[in-house]
């Protein structure tokens, strides 16, 4: 959010990263002091630096980029050598190596590794003369920077020097909001985009042996998408598209989110002048669905088309929130996932296999031939599985932990969390997606972490919360002592002052190796 929208005067960045929910937590929080560095945020365990977070003079946040990062090649086996494969120029020699696994208990195992100039070979077959194999080209593979981009980027107070860091961030691919203290304010995509020969973006494998598809370069970050102070006073990211220009094309392939969540977040601030951090952390917790405005229509005649007019028309009258207690958000997401399976079988026949949900959008727009009656004959079914249930006795969050499934460990311990009612659907702002089955549905997704920072905070303070706790011990009091607030919507202060525990940090947890190495 740009200055001229907020009520400080300068911007505010709000940012929650979706991600797989799980126990324990996957970032914890911290306020890292160092030479150079002073910033708050999110971090992994074991990685330097904070990932998400703010400085003294710059705050940002992180979403997925979608960008299509990898490519697979068919190689073609040198029909007089088979340890050899076809590139333009000849025949070259496959790269052998040897990994070994360490098997606790047992014997190492050894994997033979096969590379081609594209990457690894993965297909699970010997060279044979004459034969065809499948090399997998991947960004991930290349030596990467993006350790030292995220320092640099923690050091930066300002924009220019947040982007310079930034420039080196390798992979994986981000949509990255930013500000500074000089009210500057902008998105950027981050991570290195593959030029590829032909100018395309495969979608299926492609050969090898003719130098038409090789990568032959990387986008110049400058050429990346990106908006850097738009007139409007504000940027949206939710894993949607950010340009129509033809480099968006080239660094996605056209894999973006739909763009029901950010539309509802571009709804929430147009609706108020001027926005504080509280009103941006309200939006964060927006459960009113895009995605079911859209499609409620359809619903609504499917339930009357199964003669079940009640349901109908209390459809009709949903106010469109995935909220707890919402009867009407059960009886539409039930029957979204009905409709689902309905056309996977009619799709599919028995088989099984995965279906996305942008092949329901298709289908309740007319786009699916010989389907017409899928949506009705869900509504029926959707209506039986409801049972009258609110959407929090239906949709539930579950933290599982590794560790919890061992006998009397896990029961002793406390390992886990759930089954807690959680709000929101696959395309909220609070978003919480699940996998496609019948009631009772588990959140497997949502946001993994959220932040919120105001550039005019005079502490330099961010605020941050985690769906559990900052300790992985279970047993501990801080294991899962940020749970209620995420349910809640609370976020928790963070200072940027190295040494100030006014506002949480009361106990230092010390490691040391029992054995000194020199």
């Amino acid at each position: 959010m740009g200055g001229k929208r907020s009520r400080s005067g300068l911007p505010i960045v709000a940012n929650d990263m979706h991600l797989g929910l799980d126990a324990p937590t996957l970032w914890y929080l911290i306020a890292l002091h160092a030479p150079g560095i002073d910033v708050v945020g999110m971090s992994l365990p074991g990685a330097p630096g904070v990932v998400a977070g703010r400085t003294r003079g710059v705050a940002w946040g992180f979403t997925n980029g979608s960008v299509d990062d990898s490519d697979f090649f068919v190689e073609r086996v040198d029909s007089a050598d088979p340890s050899r494969y076809l590139t333009p120029g000849g025949s070259a020699p496959f790269d052998l190596r040897t990994e070994v696994i360490r098997v606790r208990g047992g014997d190492d195992d050894t994997l033979r590794v096969r590379s081609t100039r594209h990457g690894p070979v993965i297909t699970p077959v010997e060279a044979r003369a004459g034969s065809e194999l499948l090399a997998f080209r991947w960004v991930g593979h290349e030596p990467s920077t993006t350790a030292a981009a995220i320092l640099e980027m923690n050091r930066s107070t300002t924009a220019e020097g947040f982007l310079r860091g930034l420039s080196r961030f390798s992979n994986p691919h981000q949509n990255v909001v930013f500000a500074d203290t000089a009210g500057r304010f902008g998105y950027w995509l981050a991570g290195r985009v593959p030029l590829r020969a032909g100018g395309d973006v495969p979608l299926l494998p492609v050969p090898g042996w003719t130098g038409e598809h090789d990568w032959v370069g990387w986008l110049p970050f400058e050429e990346h998408p990106r908006v850097v102070n738009p007139d409007r006073g504000y940027v949206v990211t939710a894993n949607n598209r950010q340009s129509r220009d033809s480099v968006s094309v080239l660094a996605s392939g056209g894999s973006w989110a739909p763009p029901y969540r950010a539309q509802r977040i571009e709804e929430r601030i147009l609706a108020r002048r001027v926005h504080d951090a509280a009103s941006m952390a309200e939006i964060q917790l927006d459960v009113e669905s895009a995605f079911a405005a859209r499609y409620r229509t359809r619903a609504v005649d499917a339930f009357r088309g199964a003669g079940l007019d009640s349901a109908a028309a209390a459809l009709e009258g949903w106010d469109l929130r995935a909220t707890r207690e919402s009867r009407e958000a059960a009886l539409f997401y039930a029957w979204i996932e009905e409709t689902r399976a309905g056309l996977r079988r009619h799709l599919y026949g028995g088989e099984p296999g995965y279906l996305p949900l942008r092949a329901v959008e298709r289908l309740l727009e007319g786009r699916v031939a010989d389907a017409g009656e899928i949506p009705i004959g869900a509504a029926g079914r959707a209506l039986d599985g409801v049972g009258g249930r609110p959407w929090g006795e239906i949709h539930r969050l579950v933290l599982d932990h590794p560790l919890a499934p061992v006998p009397v460990l896990g029961r002793i311990l406390g390992f886990g969390r759930g089954p807690v009612p959680r709000e929101g659907a696959h395309f909220t702002v609070n978003v919480a997606s699940f996998p496609a089955t019948s009631p009772p549905f588990t959140t497997t997704s949502g946001p993994s972490q959220r932040h919120v920072s105001d550039l005019a905070d005079p502490a330099g303070r961010g605020h941050f919360v985690l769906p559990g706790g900052q300790s992985g011990w279970p047993a501990g009091p801080h294991s899962w002592d940020q749970l209620r607030l995420w349910i809640g919507g609370e976020l928790v202060p963070l200072r940027l002052e190295p040494g100030d525990r006014s506002e949480g940090g009361a106990r230092s947890l010390v490691l040391r190796p029992l054995i000194s190495r020199p």
